[in-house]
């Protein structure tokens, strides 16, 4: 048995989390999906685990993800990053190759696509949503 992968999902949408969770453990053996609703849940969360991913939603109130991932690597350097949004444009995801994070998707992908998006991602490599140019 490989080892079990732990995902921290980072959503205000306790209804999006909880369908994006349902997907992915049904879709991905060997991982574990902790949930929280914001910003200072997830630094709390990892101040206390560790974690081999985070996917984070791109709008969190209270916090700027620009403003959450450095304090997110302080936590945890190695940390891969994949986020997600509703409402994706290419200068967002320009902004996010910029500050290393390994792959963007948007929440209205196909479920083929998320689940490739999280095990790519999950295993050490990139994935950016060929619908974006940069």
């Amino acid at each position: 048995m490989d080892k079990v992968q732990k995902i921290l999902l980072i959503d205000d949408q306790p209804v999006m989390s909880m369908l994006m969770d349902m997907l992915l453990m049904k879709s991905i053996n060997d991982i574990k999906i902790d949930q929280v609703e914001g910003g200072a849940g997830a630094l709390e969360k990892l101040q206390k685990e560790k974690y081999d991913m985070l996917l984070l939603d791109v709008h969190l109130p209270h916090y700027s993800i620009f403003d959450l991932i450095p304090e997110i690597r302080h936590l945890n350097p190695n940390i891969r990053i994949l986020v997600f949004t509703a409402s994706p444009d290419n200068e967002l995801v320009q902004k996010l190759k910029e500050i290393n994070v390994k792959g963007f998707v948007s929440k209205s992908a196909s479920k083929q696509e998320t689940v490739f998006a999280v095990k790519t991602v999950l295993h050490g490599g990139r994935y950016f949503s060929s619908s974006f140019s940069v």
